[in-house]
């Protein structure tokens, strides 16, 4: 009887490539892949602008924008331009990216949800922002994000 693991000319080089398959199909099998829906309904991200949220607010709807802080309007309240029209963001102090000093000339690019309550205006309660690079230039200063 032959011996299956005795090494003989063209069979080693095909359990190599049976051996890489196998273990290709292994890791690929145990890596977890992630899908996302963006469109209506879903809570994927949305690039939109602030026109069109402030034209058609629709709560707990995820957005990501980019554009300029304005001013601080309160203790975590900002006021936001991305050059269509301004719309207040609420930051807690934990999402801003560490040791970035952000003024109203800095690009940046946030995401959040919208925030619709009856007595106020919409907002933006903002997860994520990063810092953008000027020009294009360099790589992007990435904040804290924290799931709810």
């Amino acid at each position: 009887m032959r011996n299956p693991f005795k090494a003989s000319g063209g069979c080693i080089k095909m359990n190599r490539k049976v051996l890489l398959l196998v273990t290709m199909a292994m890791l690929v099998s145990v890596m977890p892949l992630y899908g996302q829906f963006a469109g209506p309904g879903s809570t994927a991200p949305v690039n939109v602008d602030v026109k069109s949220i402030l034209a058609n607010p629709v709560d707990d709807t995820w957005v990501t924008l980019k554009g300029h802080i304005l001013e601080k309007v309160g203790r975590k309240y900002y006021m936001f331009s991305d050059g269509t029209g301004q719309i207040r963001l609420d930051i807690d102090n934990k999402y801003f990216p560490a040791g970035v000093t952000i003024t109203p000339k800095t690009l940046i690019q946030i995401s959040g949800e919208v925030d619709v309550e009856y007595h106020r205006s919409p907002e933006i309660d903002v997860k994520n922002i990063v810092v953008l690079p000027e020009g294009g230039a360099g790589s992007p200063s990435p904040g804290r994000f924290e799931s709810k």
